[in-house]
């Protein structure tokens, strides 16, 4: 299983962003809730959505967290003026599949799997990249998995899901991934 390092330092604007919004939560948590808006911000980069689901060049890449989650505000300043090919992108807390539409990557923390589970079959069968942080994510349903294990955030990714998604993941991600398959 190959990982990829987290990183040590957290940027001032981050940092407060997380703090302002979640000041309980630990200093620990905020590097991975970084690590993993990273991850979800260079994901962008390297998957290519099929053309048919695509919006158009000047709407946003809409990132989406299903439910509650201290990811939301760290990830909305991790993207905030930053692009892939020309677009922007729009940060959602999300909690209905009516509410998915428009989405291009659904981040799906540990705490909204069940709820996940629930909305799964109202979802759009092609173009959305589901993204998770829970044991099996990949395996059930989710396309990618981002798991902390001994500081380092490991990737998993499910190719089957991303074929039957329709999207097509770059050969240098999946080069660092683990690849499951079901």
């Amino acid at each position: 299983m190959r990982a990829l390092p987290s990183s040590p330092r957290i940027s001032g604007l981050l940092a407060l962003a997380a703090f302002l919004t979640f000041p309980a939560l630990p200093a620990r948590a905020l590097d991975e809730y970084q690590a993993k808006a990273i991850f979800l911000y260079k994901f962008a980069t390297f998957v290519e959505w099929p053309e048919d689901t695509a919006s158009d060049r000047s709407t946003p890449i809409a990132l989406c967290v299903l439910g509650q989650s201290p990811i939301t505000a760290i990830l909305d300043a991790a993207v905030r003026n930053k692009q892939v090919e020309g677009r922007g992108f729009q940060v959602r807390q999300v909690a209905a599949a009516p509410e998915m539409h428009g989405c291009h990557m659904l981040f799906v923390s540990s705490g909204a799997v069940a709820r996940f589970q629930q909305l799964r079959p109202d979802l759009p069968a092609k173009g959305l990249l589901v993204v998770g942080e829970s044991d099996g994510f990949a395996l059930d349903g989710g396309i990618i998995n981002l798991q902390l294990h001994d500081g380092r955030l490991q990737v998993q990714i499910n190719v089957q899901a991303a074929k039957h998604a329709r999207l097509a993941i770059n050969s240098r991600l999946l080069g660092m991934a683990e690849l499951v398959r079901k």
